[in-house]
């Protein structure tokens, strides 16, 4: 499992972070996850062959983030609407991790963060004398896997009243998710919590279904020890339903995304083998109280042919409800390359085989 995931198997809670205990371990450069989840790698240059400047770092992945390396151990990130986020290293933490202690404009409105034992205080600090808000988010430590795990979220509501969102888990043991990279000494299982609902401040829930007859999980019998001939299970752990506060349910059904093969570049692709192939939602199906199908999401993915391999181009459509398709594409070229099809590039939204 993740070690990122705080609210249960592939949930996640953040608000931005330098070199999480989950970037890649293959990373060859500074990564910052944002809040929504996004990693960004950091180059020298805003553009290659421009004169790099020392304790300055940029993004290239369109973001146009600048980083700023300081004298006392903290990174500031300028992003383009004129806020900077301030980065410090936490006790207890990695070296190289820093995680969001402040966000601020340049009109003296800040939001600072601290993180004391099992709770995280955000505090909104306006300018002007307004008055200043607190969130809190709080968590526990009982759960496997999961050395912090959201219990409750308190919110600052109006009139000096608190909004609190609680989390409710269940411990289960299932196979680890194919494909992986996960060290097994043991077992191939791991035990986790899975997020089972969030109960809003006015009682409602989103909840996902747990065990038999019909789970709102992907969850597999767990595998017997080595030395098995099964070390995986494909999806183990993917949501397959969430109940809405309407009492409207989201599905999904999954298939197997594709991306190119490293093996067959010259030479071979650094990149790890097990990124060769994904989970990706293949259905998205919504239904009102009664279980009646509101309308279906299909999806379809595909690697454009190219001889020799590997591919440069992955093309993803989305079929909505009323038949209507949307095409897009991506670039995931693994070419050496600053010209052309080109690494730099990998998971952008366009395509080189089309001319206008």
């Amino acid at each position: 499992p993740s070690p990122c995931s705080n609210a249960g198997l592939g949930w996640r809670v953040s608000l931005g972070e330098i070199d999480p205990p989950c970037s890649p371990e293959d990373a060859t450069s500074l990564v910052y996850e944002d809040g929504s989840g996004a990693d960004h790698t950091f180059s020298a240059t805003l553009h290659p062959g421009e004169p790099a400047q020392a304790g300055t770092l940029y993004t290239r992945d369109g973001s146009y983030l600048r980083l700023r390396e300081n004298a006392d151990g903290s990174d500031e990130l300028d992003y383009p609407d004129g806020s900077v986020h301030r980065f410090e290293h936490q006790a207890g933490d990695d070296p190289m991790r820093l995680r969001l202690t402040q966000i601020r404009d340049g009109f003296g409105n800040h939001m600072d963060v601290q993180y004391g034992t099992g709770v995280w205080t955000i505090t909104d600090a306006p300018s002007g004398g307004w008055i200043t808000r607190t969130q809190r988010i709080y968590f526990r430590s009982d759960l496997p896997s999961s050395p912090q795990t959201i219990d409750h979220v308190d919110l600052a509501g109006p009139g000096g009243t608190v909004s609190t969102y609680r989390l409710a888990y269940t411990v289960e043991t299932i196979p680890r998710g194919c494909p992986n990279n996960d060290p097994m000494p043991g077992s191939y299982n791991a035990t986790v919590p899975l997020l089972t609902s969030v109960t809003l401040p006015d009682g409602s829930t989103f909840s996902m279904a747990q065990g038999a007859p019909s789970p709102d999980y992907v969850e597999p019998a767990p595998l017997p020890p080595p030395p098995g001939t099964q070390t995986c299970a494909t999806g183990s752990g993917d949501i397959l339903g969430l109940r809405l506060p309407t009492l409207g349910r989201i599905e999904w059904t999954y298939q197997t995304y594709r991306f190119p093969d490293p093996s067959q570049t010259s030479p071979p692709h650094p990149q790890p083998s097990w990124r060769t192939r994904t989970q990706g939602v293949a259905t998205r199906t919504t239904r009102d109280q009664a279980g009646n199908v509101l309308g279906v999401w299909s999806y379809a993915t595909s690697l454009t042919p190219k001889t020799p391999g590997p591919e440069d181009e992955l093309v993803n459509s989305v079929t909505n409800p009323l038949g209507q398709t949307t095409v897009r594409y991506f670039s995931v070229s693994l070419t050496n390359s600053f010209t052309g099809w080109s690494a730099c590039d990998y998971g952008q939204p366009f395509t080189r085989n089309t001319t206008i």
